[in-house]
């Protein structure tokens, strides 16, 4: 209820003569980026809302998923930002389909979505993967 309230309460702030003004000249100015597009080529790569960046920021890893979703993907790949050069480090077997929304672990694995060995991947039915990035296949369950 209190929130009703609010506005009349700000108004009535900003109507007082005795008000005091913020001086604004030395506060920094918004840092502005410049956007690139960092791959070109062919396949998919998807960034999931996560943890995609490197701890020491210098990569991105992505999942390579098309229309199908995570279910109809086997690939994870990095992307290295300062050239843009992609490699896929994790390929699934074929009878086990579905890995996605991978993010960083820490500096030398990922944690990824994954599908159940010999069980077709289902949104519902899924599991848990810590995978190495070093291209090796060694991964862990959780």
């Amino acid at each position: 209820m209190a929130l009703l309230f609010l506005p009349a309460i700000v108004a009535s702030l900003l109507a007082d003569p005795q008000r005091p003004t913020m001086n604004t000249t030395n506060f920094a100015k918004p840092f502005q980026a410049k956007e690139r597009q960092l791959t070109s080529g062919p396949g998919a790569k998807d960034l999931d809302n996560n943890a995609n960046f490197s701890p020491d920021g210098k990569k991105l890893v992505f999942d390579m998923r098309g229309s199908d979703g995570i279910k109809g993907n086997s690939r994870l790949g990095i992307a290295e930002i300062a050239t843009g050069t992609t490699h896929v480090f994790y390929q699934q077997s074929p009878n086990d389909i579905g890995v996605g929304a991978a993010n960083y672990f820490n500096a030398s694995e990922v944690i990824a979505i994954h599908s159940i060995p010999g069980i077709p991947y289902d949104f519902t039915l899924r599991g848990g993967m810590i995978i190495s990035v070093d291209g090796s296949g060694k991964h862990r369950w959780l």
